[in-house]
């Protein structure tokens, strides 16, 4: 990497380690005062940096596929994330050690359980987790190959992978979301449950994506990618998975609590009809806000606007999952002082594995037979209305 990228990555990776020593710090002391709240909050912290990372494999596969400068600007940032699914591994050691604290199937008689019994789920977890990862670095590998080979041949075989890993992918994550997610409340199922998930990656993917290319768009040869024409796709990218998310979340909703059927009920109710109801409602007006906002004829075109837009649906997505999960464990909702401690602590180190993956390779695709196919962002600039 050229020295000029390195100031922006330094400054975001002594972030990194000084939220992960505060967050660690944080956690330990909460966590000898309540070792279940903290497997819980942990599985929050848990869920919300796998989302990021399997969002990024899911895209860094889509993207072998398209064309366009959207693509070329984040593909390496793409690839980073995915790289971290090795450290998701070693971060679901707790969730395992936890099994019992958080998952009322745990304790159910081999006999009776079926299909959630504790030897199997260990089994298909490390199915899910072992094929995400060679998906990642397979390629990941042939993409970082291509940049010193130069053989188109080689990109034919990533796309060719590419398109059997998204079956996998999709197979394997419906199924993790059964697992990990769904089977908190074993009583409850949604045959749309997976999508959602799948919805939730990609919202949180692009905008983790975006906050990285706003750090390096100044930097060679970043800026030779982060134009105004990737800027803007980007932007409605973002746009186009936030309506996905909430079109799926709205047609869950409608569908089970129309029905008025005790099992379909039975997870919303806890939700809605405490005082989580509060934050369900907090949930849903808060997306709007960024909705109304990339809907804006020009908004698109200023960075630091989609940045922000970004940055708040990170949030958001920290405070859904929160939703997702916790419910399950408290009758109503609260907060404790280390709960923020748990995702901090976790995601300053995903960061710096992150971090030292992007570092790592060029920070853009070299001998790409598409970039000779990315047209001229003047040609795209003058079809733009004025702002």
């Amino acid at each position: 990497m050229a020295d000029s990228n390195a100031q922006p990555l330094n400054q975001v990776q002594m972030g990194a380690i000084v939220v992960a020593v505060i967050g660690v710090v944080i956690t330990a002391i909460g966590a000898l005062s309540d070792v279940d709240h903290f497997f819980q909050i942990y599985l929050v912290a848990f869920f919300f940096w796998t989302e990021i990372a399997l969002g990024c494999l899911a895209f860094l596969m889509i993207q072998n596929h398209v064309k366009g400068e959207w693509g070329f600007a984040i593909q390496r940032i793409l690839a980073a994330g995915a790289r971290t699914l090795p450290l998701i591994a070693v971060l679901f050691v707790p969730v395992i050690l936890g099994l019992s604290r958080l998952y009322p199937w745990v304790t159910t008689s081999p006999a009776q359980a079926g299909y959630m019994n504790q030897g199997f789920f260990l089994l298909r977890s490390a199915i899910y987790l072992a094929i995400w990862i060679g998906l990642a670095y397979a390629i990941t590998g042939l993409s970082y190959r291509n940049d010193e080979a130069g053989d188109t041949g080689i990109f034919r075989r990533a796309q060719s992978l590419s398109s059997l890993g998204l079956v996998l992918f999709f197979l394997t994550t419906f199924f993790a979301y059964i697992d990990w997610m769904m089977s908190l409340n074993p009583e409850w199922y949604s045959s749309i449950f997976g999508w959602l998930g799948n919805s939730r990656q990609a919202l949180s993917a692009f905008a983790f994506s975006f906050l990285i290319l706003f750090l390096l768009k100044d930097h060679k040869p970043v800026s030779d990618f982060a134009t105004k024409r990737a800027r803007i796709d980007l932007g409605t990218l973002l746009l186009v998975m936030l309506m996905i998310w909430a079109y799926l979340s709205w047609i869950q909703y409608f569908v089970m609590w129309a029905a008025n059927l005790t099992s379909k009920v039975v997870w919303f109710d806890p939700r809605l009809t405490t005082s989580w109801g509060g934050v369900a409602r907090f949930i849903a007006f808060a997306h709007f806000i960024p909705f109304i906002l990339l809907i804006l004829p020009g908004f698109k075109r200023n960075m630091r606007n989609v940045v922000l837009v970004a940055g708040g649906l990170l949030v958001l997505r920290l405070v859904d999952v929160f939703w997702f999960v916790m419910p399950e464990f408290l009758p109503n909702f609260s907060l404790r002082w280390w709960d923020l401690g748990v995702p901090l602590a976790v995601g300053g180190i995903w960061m710096l594995v992150f971090l030292w993956s992007l570092r790592g390779h060029d920070l853009v695709p070299q001998n790409d037979p598409r970039l000779y196919a990315v047209p001229e962002e003047s040609n795209y600039d003058t079809a733009l209305p004025a702002s």
